[in-house]
Formats: structure tokens, sequence, C-alpha cells
């Protein structure tokens, strides 16, 4: 079984945690910007899927190809946005936001492929599938 989801949204790339000492006392959080793009992803996932397709303990592959809009000062003929953010912080975003959603676990996931390019209207498709024995 493979499942194909396109979401509409901007892809962000996942922040580092921040952490902050008040009082003494140590917090670390997810940065806003990071949060509310989790949220947006699992807004959209949500729409199709309740809860996870496959079963705890699956191993499943992903293919992501985050569409990225494209700076007007760029020409057309530039497809690939070899620039930051790096491709594997769009995809931290991606797994974290699937989590409950798409997956059980993140850990689930055993095997990636993943690209950025520039798109209109910007999106995120992926295509989830078991990974045979």
């Amino acid at each position: 079984m493979a499942i194909k989801l396109t979401i509409y949204t901007e892809p962000v790339a996942k922040a580092r945690a921040r952490t902050v000492v008040n009082n003494g006392k140590v917090h670390s959080f997810t940065p806003n910007k990071t949060a509310v793009a989790e949220n947006a992803i699992r807004c959209e996932i949500v729409q199709h899927y309740k809860e996870p397709p496959f079963a705890a303990k699956t191993p499943l592959g992903l293919v992501a190809v985050f569409y990225l809009a494209k700076p007007p000062s760029k020409p057309k003929k530039v497809v690939y946005p070899v620039c930051k953010p790096d491709t594997d912080n769009y995809i931290k975003t991606l797994l974290d936001a699937g989590n409950g959603y798409l997956w059980h676990d993140d850990s689930q996931i055993v095997d990636i492929k993943a690209c950025k390019r520039y798109g209109n209207p910007p999106r995120i498709e992926l295509e989830l599938s078991e990974v045979g024995n």
C-alpha cells in the first residue's frame, strides 16, 4: 500500500530549539515559526487521515518534494534552490508534523528521498509506502 499527499503550505525548515534561563530555571521551546509550520502541515494531513494508515512498527519509506516560492530576482532557467535552508531541515519539520497522523512515530521512517525545487504554488508533495522485507 502507498499513499500520496500534497500539502499546500509554504515549506518551513525546522529551527533549533531555543533555551532561556528565567529565575534560574532552564526552559527550552520550539521557535514560533516552526511550531506554526508544523501546525499548518498537521491541519492539512488531518483532512485526509485522522490516524496513521500504517500499523505501528511498520517500516516506511518516504519520498518528499518541497516546492519553494521562487524569488522574482531568480532567472526562469534556475529550477534548483541551491541555498539555505538545507533539505534535511525541511524533512525534520515534516516528520515531526506527521507523528500520530501519517505514522505512529517518525522512527518508522527507514528510507527517505527528499529534494527541494522552485514551484508555484509552494507545497510539499509526499509519497509514503511500506518497505518490503
